[in-house]
């Protein structure tokens, strides 16, 4: 049992549909019912009444989700409750992807804003490149990229496949 099984677990209880739940916990609704299966041998218990189509919590479920509702503010709360300042504070200085400013960053920004309000916040707008490097020698504290899909070193054509015409002989084209 893991304490992301019980946020899954609550959600369904909230939304009551795994797939109004996976959009919650952000995964897919495969991914939410193999969550709850596991929750289930875990556990040792049916969470579900399986004869009806929606998906019903049995009379157990409902007792755990009130305890999971509590375990998991609990650890939500264990940090700050241990800082004893109500949490995280001081500057944040975040990398972006221009593309994310209209998106993704806001949300980000909004959910931490929530959750740390003394939390303050510097924007970094950036290509992933360089975001990661001013990452890595700390010029960022954090940085939201997209991953690397084209390397020039694997994807450069090896001299034996190039022909003097300009024709790329591993791909029938011009380079």
């Amino acid at each position: 049992m893991t304490i992301r099984l019980l946020r899954t677990l609550i959600a369904i209880a909230d939304t009551r549909t795994f797939t109004a739940a996976a959009g919650v916990v952000h995964v897919t609704h495969a991914a939410v019912s193999q969550q709850m299966q596991t929750l289930e041998a875990d556990l040792g218990v049916a969470l579900f009444n399986r004869s009806t189509r929606t998906p019903e919590l049995t009379p157990v479920a409902h007792q755990i989700v009130a305890k999971a509702r509590k375990l998991v503010a609990d650890y939500d709360n264990l940090v700050p409750s241990v800082l004893g300042d109500g949490g995280l504070n001081g500057l944040v200085t975040l990398g972006v992807l221009r593309t994310t400013l209209t998106g993704l960053t806001p949300q980000a920004m909004a959910i931490l804003k929530t959750n740390f309000p003394d939390v303050g916040l510097r924007i970094r707008p950036g290509l992933t490149g360089t975001l990661l490097a001013d990452v890595a020698r700390g010029d960022l504290d954090a940085a939201i990229v997209t991953k690397a899909t084209f390397d020039a070193r694997r994807h450069s054509v090896p001299r034996s496949d190039r022909r003097t015409d300009g024709a790329d002989r591993r791909y029938g084209g011009t380079r």
